[in-house]
């Protein structure tokens, strides 16, 4: 297993100490331990030398160049194998609109009209049907409307 050293880390300890021995040499006026913040700073050169840059990854040019390389067969494979990952998460009209619960709607209109929601005479000309079928015609519109048809 290959264990790989935080080379900012590392940086930052070394300048801490280094900070450390300096105010300790201010304060105490022994300059004598001037060769350690040398070797702090050696230290710290050569990490920075040794420091590589990662190389860059051109991820859509390496994913045409395996698609363009491999037989139909092995991408039809690993497209299967990837299947799950497509269920991970929200779909965009959740992520957009929030998780929209599912509605027994016929159970709701029922309800709300047992409860003698509708009191105003006016609409006592209205039967249960057409309560129904405008409740049903809004609640689609609504749907509709948050999934942008």
């Amino acid at each position: 297993m290959e264990r790989y050293i935080d080379a900012y880390k590392l940086i930052a300890e070394l300048n801490r100490q280094k900070r450390e021995l300096k105010l300790s040499i201010q304060s105490q006026g022994d300059y004598g331990q001037s060769c350690q913040i040398a070797a702090y700073e050696n230290f710290l050169s050569l990490i920075f030398s040794l420091q590589q840059e990662q190389p860059k990854v051109d991820l859509v040019a390496e994913l045409k160049h395996h698609i363009a390389t491999t037989p139909k067969e092995q991408l039809e494979k690993e497209w299967k194998e990837l299947e799950p990952w497509g269920n991970i998460g929200p779909t965009v009209q959740e992520f957009l609109y929030g998780k929209q619960s599912e509605v027994d709607l016929e159970k709701e209109i029922n309800e709300w009209l047992k409860n003698g929601h509708i009191t105003d005479t006016r609409y006592s000309d209205y039967c249960d049907d057409d309560i129904k079928e405008t409740a049903r015609h809004f609640y689609e519109l609504g749907l509709k409307a948050i999934k942008g048809e």
